[in-house]
């Protein structure tokens, strides 16, 4: 874990730095913002393949919701001309799910699951006046988070409930982790900038398959796909603004 960080830190400094031969076109900045982000999952095998005693993954066999979100963290901007623009910088985001789920051993199935990544995008933008459009990419490593399922059995003697949850555990371990820890994917984004600050609509799309792989000896069981999304609306404030 601590060569992950050191890597990503050091890629994150090198976007900040390659740049400084011509300072004059380059900006510093802070953004903020909020949204909604969603676990992209599909499916492929049913519930019941699994076996639930040591499978700590997702199995859930529906579409899960979009849930509120967070983006905070440095940018940076520099003029690769008068009409175009390369944005960058090191955020830390939210990637949030909440599925309702069938599940043949309980009648209601609740699952949220509350995911914390340090991405770095990479964008280039069109600049028409103070409308900006751009496109890119991103990529992150996942930090930390929590699961939490309720499950709830109709018995007529009573319901029966049971709550767990856990930090999420990423990695690609058979019977303890949750999550893979990179996360990359596809980014679009568009706005208005001022001197000064720069206010924009932004969508992510994971490419890379988050799902940790159960495996039973060579025999891969879970063949689901789980991808992230998100849409954030975000301000930034920049210095060293022209």
């Amino acid at each position: 874990m601590k060569r992950t960080f050191s890597i990503f830190l050091f890629i994150a400094f090198w976007l900040s730095c390659c740049p400084v031969s011509n300072a004059q076109n380059l900006r510093f900045g802070v953004k903020a913002g909020a949204g909604v982000a969603n676990l992209d999952y599909e499916p492929e095998s049913s519930a019941d393949t699994f076996d639930f005693d040591f499978y700590r993954g997702l199995f859930y066999n529906k579409k899960s919701s979009f849930r509120p979100t967070f983006l905070v963290g440095g940018t940076l901007e520099y003029d690769l001309s008068k009409d175009f623009f390369l944005s960058s910088g090191v955020q830390v985001t939210g990637k949030f799910a909440h599925v309702e789920a069938d599940d043949p051993r309980w009648s209601t199935n609740d699952f949220r699951l509350r995911a914390f990544y340090m991405q770095i995008p990479m964008n280039v933008h069109y600049r028409a006046g103070k409308f900006f459009l751009g496109a890119g990419g991103y990529a992150g490593i996942g930090v930390g988070g929590k699961w939490k399922n309720t499950n709830v059995y109709e018995d007529p003697d009573g319901d029966i409930t049971k709550n767990s949850s856990d930090k999420i555990k990423f990695g690609n371990d058979e019977f303890e982790s949750n999550l893979k820890r990179f996360d990359a994917g596809i980014r679009a984004e568009m706005g208005f900038g001022f001197k000064r600050i720069r206010l924009s609509l932004a969508y992510d799309h994971g490419l890379a398959n988050n799902v940790s792989k159960f495996k039973d000896g060579k025999q891969v069981i879970s063949v689901s796909k789980l991808r992230h999304q998100a849409v954030t609306v975000t301000a930034a404030y920049y210095w060293l603004a022209k």
